[in-house]
């Protein structure tokens, strides 16, 4: 097994700053996934992990040794890309044993290794056929094939669950995690997709912007996120965020958000206190906002339900406040209309408070 690491990682395209200083430490036979929306420089991350683009600064370490001057045949890397590239004139046979022959490995072991991952992946019936015989989700089990039968250092995925519907994305998700089990080999995955990656991830990156803005367990990422960038992108529905002004009075410290006003008290006070800032954004996630449609001594504030969107086993609701609109989960036998008044509460430990000029978690 093989780590990665990245020290101070940066590429430029032109004036386009790319990837900004990333430093990663990818420990032996970890599952870690890049994470980000489109253009937040995850996929050049990986590509120059591979060595398709060059680094403009920094190191690229896969154990021991800095790659940067590699070329990508000698990196002992296997690459899934999006749209699989198999050769299309090749049997499944041929496509998956392509590497093992371009390696001069000897027939008779090129054939076991073969036999041996198409059984592991349960394609040992599509050896004969040829690519454009095949499903898409048959096709990205061939492309995976073909890079676990290298028995490389590292897997690097770029989105390889993208072009599959919705169905066929579930159980891959699912076959790539019992993969991952199974190999233990370190792998990096590029995805957009935040179920992918807590799903599978030992460890998520979550990039922005050519930053790498936190890294951290799937739970941490969820329960503790660095920033409101973090807060919103993860999470289905995101996390609900509130711009409020901090008052300390001799009743203690309150946060008002222009609908309501809210009392925090403890390590929570205690925080903002330290913090010394006096605009700060008040974060909750839609789960955690109990909706009630009675007046409770716990209720915080009163809204008004602007829709409800049914979803079988939960129902979302989306509740209106003078300063906006929020979402709220709840159970799917939630019954309510549009235009009734709520009651709204949630406990202190579930709320997030992040510093509303730099964006950064406060608590």
């Amino acid at each position: 097994m093989t780590g990665v690491t990245l020290a101070n990682l940066v590429k430029n395209y032109g004036s386009v700053q790319a990837v900004k200083s990333v430093s990663l430490d990818i420990e032996d036979g970890s599952f870690v996934v890049l994470l980000g929306p489109s253009g937040c420089g995850k996929t050049t991350t990986l590509r120059c992990i591979a060595g398709l683009e060059v680094p403009d600064s920094g190191d690229i370490n896969i154990g021991q040794v800095r790659v940067n001057d590699m070329q990508p045949k000698d990196r002992d890397i296997a690459m899934v890309f999006q749209n699989y590239a198999l050769y299309p004139h090749m049997t499944v046979f041929n496509n998956i044993a392509f590497p093992l022959k371009m390696r001069k490995v000897p027939s008779a072991e090129v054939k076991t290794r073969v036999q041996k991952v198409a059984e592991m992946l349960n394609i040992v019936e599509l050896l004969a056929r040829k690519p454009g015989q095949l499903s898409g989700g048959q096709q990205q089990r061939v492309a995976l094939a073909r890079a676990i039968v290298r028995q490389p250092k590292v897997f690097l995925m770029d989105e390889p669950l993208s072009n599959l519907d919705a169905r066929l994305r579930l159980y891959t998700r699912a076959e790539l995690k019992r993969l991952k089990q199974e190999l233990k080999v370190t792998t990096i995955f590029v995805t957009h997709d935040q179920a992918e990656a807590m799903s599978m991830a030992d460890k998520i990156a979550v990039m922005n912007a050519g930053e790498l803005v936190q890294y951290a367990e799937p739970y941490i990422i969820y329960s503790k996120p660095a920033s409101t960038f973090v807060a919103s992108f993860i999470g289905s529905p995101p996390m609900n965020l509130m711009k409020a002004t901090v008052s300390v009075t001799s009743d203690g410290t309150f946060l008002d958000t222009g609908s309501f006003k809210y009392k925090v008290s403890g390590t929570f006070a205690d925080a903002i206190k330290k913090s010394g800032v006096s605009d700060v954004t008040l974060g909750v996630r839609p789960e955690d906002l109990i909706i009630s449609t009675k007046q409770a001594s716990d209720s915080i504030f009163e809204c008004e339900i602007y829709v409800v969107e049914p979803l079988g086993a939960n129902t979302v609701v989306d509740i209106k406040l003078k300063d906006g609109l929020y979402k709220a989960v709840a159970s799917g036998t939630f019954r309510a209309d549009v235009g009734q008044k709520v009651w709204v509460s949630f406990l202190p430990e579930s709320t997030h408070i992040f510093n509303t000029s730099t964006g950064q978690a406060i608590t």
